[in-house]
């Protein structure tokens, strides 16, 4: 027995096991098993197990022992997961060069241009085998060359101002241009004018801004570029070539009509996006993320429901610029600030002996400013829980039952269940009664459905209907006048008003009503085969129950109707 073991007791086995969820579950490796007491601690430490498959490529997903490092008697086994780390990997490099070749000066011919472009073809591979997971392709999937403006060379004329600039993928070859100077023979002492664009190599050499020159022919051209490079370089341009006046160059007006020398300042949009999926040390995450809460609280009870609570995060990206390392105004990747989501409605809880004052908390307009609502409870007034008569609560029907035709007090059976609500104890459910009155005898009562409980929400519908009742009143000789319990398509609920029960009332009349005639003798025939079909049966069953009893009192008393309207 080791230290775990106690005299008192059975002790608990288990184990702690490294499993690869990346490769179905195997088991890695499995400790020996662990003997104890429920409820103590398993002395063991996993750390440099851990350690050991982070370094071979894993990373950890969850710590089951640390979750839980005490013995449990339905714990046989700690479970540490791990999955395979993801790394891109540089699989190839391909470079394309752009060869811009000047001749036809002589001696004077300038040096060929020669600049090139690299692209990278990464590979997503499996740190813990090497494996490929995914070809991510080259990188980046276009780029351009920069422009080259051609040099001015006083005395000559090029059939090219500019060249190269184009646009290529990792599939292209290497691109070549020519440039032919040929002697001016005709000077021009006329006025010429000059370019100088500014251009981002970033957006396809797009011209962020042009400046036009004029002067005389073969004087210097002055003009600094350095102001708006500056600018530009504010806006979160960075210079990569300038082609102007770099190292101190001097550049001139040329002298031939219809010639226009162009000088090409390379920019390139060096700002980057940050937002959530992509931060920045130097940006503070709340210029770009932040969360807005609604709250719904629970008051007016004690022990009441804890407060329900969902968050919306908002997003949206800024623009950085890493030389300065500020956040750019209006600049190239700035968006709107969005929800990741929508606040859903909030079902209130119902609690028994209170009411709320919603059923359901609606979910409100977005907004980036935290929001509570407040949902208050009310204790139920007592409710007594009173016996209708004549008809009881979920008594059932058919065409041959009757209904009592007795005289009623002007006090109908409403007013009493109000005065017991009043009254009495309390009671958890709801109520709601149907009550049948004649309008030709002062409103007086005839009959009614009894009390009916419920719960707020729930269907009257499934505890009782008007079906069969009428039927019976029907046949004795009434019609409806008004009903507001049977509404076509709508289905009648128990409310939440613990004050008052609900009253539907059915209205009734035996005044002429179109052709409807009272068939007596039809009437009364049912009647007496129903009391005979009862007599039997009580004379069958000594144990008559008290339900068949009341139905024997309704169909007499019905008959008795029936007979004094002859």
């Amino acid at each position: 027995m080791n230290k775990f073991t106690s005299i008192f007791g059975k002790n608990i086995k288990a184990v702690v096991k490294y499993v690869d969820l990346d490769n179905d579950g195997e088991v890695l490796e499995s400790t020996k098993k662990f003997e104890g007491k429920p409820k103590t601690q398993v002395e063991y430490d996993p750390s440099d197990e851990i350690a050991k498959y982070l370094n071979q490529g894993y990373v950890l997903e969850r710590d089951g022992f640390d979750e839980n490092p005490i013995f449990e008697e339905d714990v046989d086994e700690y479970v540490i997961s791990f999955k395979h780390k993801h790394l891109v990997k540089e699989y190839e490099q391909k470079k394309i060069k752009q060869l811009v070749h000047y001749q036809g000066a002589a001696s004077r011919t300038p040096e060929d241009s020669t600049t090139e472009i690299e692209f990278v073809h990464n590979q997503e591979i499996d740190a813990v085998d090497n494996h490929v997971i995914k070809d991510l392709g080259w990188k980046p999937k276009e780029q351009s060359f920069m422009i080259i403006g051609t040099p001015t060379l006083p005395g000559f004329v090029p059939d090219l101002i500019e060249a190269g600039g184009e646009t290529v993928t990792a599939e292209d070859k290497d691109k070549e241009y020519t440039v032919n100077f040929t002697v001016n023979n005709k000077p021009s002492t006329s006025e010429q004018s000059a370019v100088v664009k500014f251009v981002d190599l970033s957006d396809q050499n797009k011209v962020i801004f042009q400046k036009n020159l004029t002067g005389q022919p073969n004087m210097q051209i002055e003009y600094d570029p350095e102001a708006e490079i500056k600018r530009l370089e504010d806006e979160g341009y960075s210079l990569v070539k300038n082609g102007f006046n770099d190292n101190g160059d001097i550049q001139f007006y040329g002298n031939a009509d219809g010639y226009q020398p162009v000088f090409i300042i390379t920019m390139k949009y060096s700002a980057v996006a940050v937002d959530a999926k992509h931060p920045n040390d130097a940006v503070d995450p709340d210029i770009y993320s932040k969360e807005s809460k609604l709250t719904v609280k629970f008051v007016g009870v004690d022990d009441a429901p804890k407060d329900k609570v969902q968050t919306i995060h908002w997003n949206r990206t800024v623009t950085l610029l890493p030389s300065t390392k500020k956040v750019i105004e209006s600049g190239r990747y700035d968006s709107d600030w969005k929800a990741d989501k929508q606040y859903q409605d909030v079902k209130v809880p119902q609690i028994e002996d209170y009411h709320a004052d919603m059923e359901v908390v609606k979910a409100p307009e977005l907004s980036q400013d935290d929001q509570v609502i407040t949902v208050s409870y009310a204790k139920n007034e007592a409710v007594k829980e009173a016996k209708a008569e004549p008809v009881h609560e979920n008594e059932s029907y058919t065409d041959d039952d009757s209904i009592t035709d007795q005289p009623v007090a002007k006090q109908t059976e409403i007013t009493k269940v109000v005065s017991d609500l009043e009254q009495n104890s309390t009671v958890k459910e709801q109520v709601a009664i149907i009550n049948f009155i004649d309008v030709d005898n002062d409103g007086n009562s005839i009959t009614s459905s009894g009390i009916l409980n419920g719960k707020p929400g729930e269907s009257i519908n499934d505890l009782y209907s008007t079906e069969n009742p009428l039927k019976i009143i029907a046949r004795a000789g009434y019609h409806v006048v008004f009903n507001n319990f049977d509404k076509k398509g709508t289905v009648q609920r128990f409310n939440d008003n613990a004050l008052m029960p609900q009253v539907f009332t059915i209205g009734v009349s035996k005044k002429a009503k179109g052709t409807d005639v009272l068939d007596k003798d039809a009437t009364k025939k049912e009647i007496e085969k129903i009391k005979n079909d009862l007599a039997v049966s009580k004379e069958a069953n000594p144990d008559y129950s008290k339900t068949m009893m009341d139905l024997t009192n309704v169909v007499s008393s019905l008959y008795d109707l029936v007979s004094k309207s002859e």
